[in-house]
């Protein structure tokens, strides 16, 4: 029976390049049917971009090519730049001003009434961190290749977006913000930050010494003939641990209180956003703290719980066909606004693994003791 990376990788063979590439795979932008699709958009955007105000007829039939999934057609002052046009969506009475820019090879949904200032960015492609999976490479026959990937971008109904502004991918914007002039809208600083400091040094610096140092300091078996059970010894480690990083969370919260001043972020994405952010913590403190049971030191502790940080969070971000061994893609579903019960599940699942198994390991080392 094929296990699900054998039917993962499978699947992966057989996309195509575009599918490859509206997944956010890594996939080849010198494919043939890629070429053609961009080569087409970008002639439709010279065209339109050379009718005049007093063409509207004309600029409508452009529009109707070149943006194919767009059912009412929206207002596009020229110049316009466009990668593909087949992967943007845009909603009832929207508009753009001059230099309008959609490099749309993940899809971009914009949504009804959204406002868009001169010279703004809409950009999906990414490209590896590695040098290796990023550098142009030589094919056998003398040609050249490079792969990219990308992520989807969503601007969410009566926005406006000032002057110049850059939204990157993997980006979705509240209904009824307003993004200033100059802005670079990341979206992801929000949260990784905090993130990157909480995972990779608070978690593992709190629960490396759970039961390691006891172990090494001689004083488990004393831990382990108090009254209390060993259940409510190893929830009492991992409720420590989490009001800490729960404090932690709350002072993170000040950027959205700093943002709450200059504009108006989406105050349900934030806190849903803070709630898988929660879930994901949790997660790696029960792991963090079955790692800490497994040996007397709490230096290899804390490796072993950096290690599993690096596997699950940082490893997809080098190699996006690894993306399906991390909890990253449903923390980010959070983001975005959504809770999903079957992610939530998930998490939850897997932080009450790590507590059993933790109890389990103890309770049988209590009764060779």
């Amino acid at each position: 029976m094929e296990t699900k990376i054998e039917i993962g990788i499978w699947r992966l063979l057989e996309m195509t390049e575009r599918e490859k590439m509206l997944s956010g795979k890594l996939y080849d932008p010198t494919d043939k049917e890629l070429e053609q699709l961009r080569l087409n958009a970008r002639k439709l955007a010279r065209k339109y971009n050379s009718t005049d105000e007093d063409q509207p007829e004309e600029q409508a039939q452009i529009l109707q090519e070149l943006l194919p999934t767009t059912e009412e057609l929206p207002y596009l002052q020229a110049p316009v730049y466009f990668d593909y046009g087949c992967n943007t969506f845009l909603g009832k009475l929207s508009f753009a001003n001059f230099n309008f820019t959609c490099l749309d090879v993940c899809e971009i949904h914009i949504g009804d009434n959204v406002m868009i200032g001169p010279n703004v960015t809409l950009a999906t492609p990414m490209h590896p961190l590695l040098p290796e999976e990023r550098n142009i490479r030589k094919r056998e026959d003398g040609s050249f290749y490079n792969l990219e990937y990308a992520k989807p971008i969503t601007i969410k109904d009566n926005c406006w977006l000032a002057s110049n502004v850059v939204v990157c991918g993997g980006v979705t914007i509240g209904e009824g913000c307003v993004i200033g002039a100059g802005s670079v809208n990341l979206e992801r600083i929000y949260y990784s930050l905090p993130t990157i400091i909480v995972l990779a040094v608070i978690i593992p610096l709190l629960t490396m010494r759970s039961f390691a140092e006891e172990r090494k300091s001689g004083t488990e078996q004393l831990l382990l003939t108090s009254p209390l059970s060993i259940t409510k010894i190893v929830l009492g480690k991992f409720i420590s641990a989490a009001v800490v990083v729960i404090i932690t969370e709350l002072i993170s919260f000040m950027y959205f209180a700093i943002t709450s001043h200059f504009g108006a972020p989406h105050v349900q994405t934030a806190l849903v956003t803070m709630f898988g952010f929660l879930l994901f913590c949790m997660t790696y403190i029960a792991f963090g703290i079955l790692a800490s049971s497994i040996t007397e030191n709490q230096i290899i502790a804390a490796i072993i719980s950096i290690a599993f940080f690096i596997i699950t969070w940082v490893l997809p971000d080098f190699n996006t066909n690894l993306s399906g061994l991390s909890f990253v893609n449903m923390l980010y579903k959070y983001t975005q606004g959504e809770i999903d019960i079957a992610d939530t599940v998930t998490f939850v699942t897997s932080a009450i693994t790590s507590i059993i198994l933790t109890i389990t390991l103890m309770q049988r080392r209590k009764s060779v003791k």
